[in-house]
């Protein structure tokens, strides 16, 4: 949570979601995507949520992909 709050004050300093998109993604095995999505969601902020697809898609542990 520490990444996410910390992210959250910078891209308010900044007014960061002005001026870009922002992408937000899980480190996999680290946090279930769905706690940084709730997270996300009740302080509404003006990000796109994305997940590494390829750990779905082949074995999280595949190189190369």
């Amino acid at each position: 949570r520490e990444d996410y709050d910390w992210t959250k004050e910078i891209i308010s300093k900044y007014s960061l979601d002005k001026k870009c998109e922002i992408l937000f993604s899980v480190v996999f095995g680290k946090l279930e995507p769905v706690q940084l999505v709730n997270w996300i969601l009740e302080d509404k902020l003006n990000v796109r949520f994305q997940l590494q697809m390829h750990k779905f898609i082949w074995h999280p542990e595949t190189k190369g992909v």
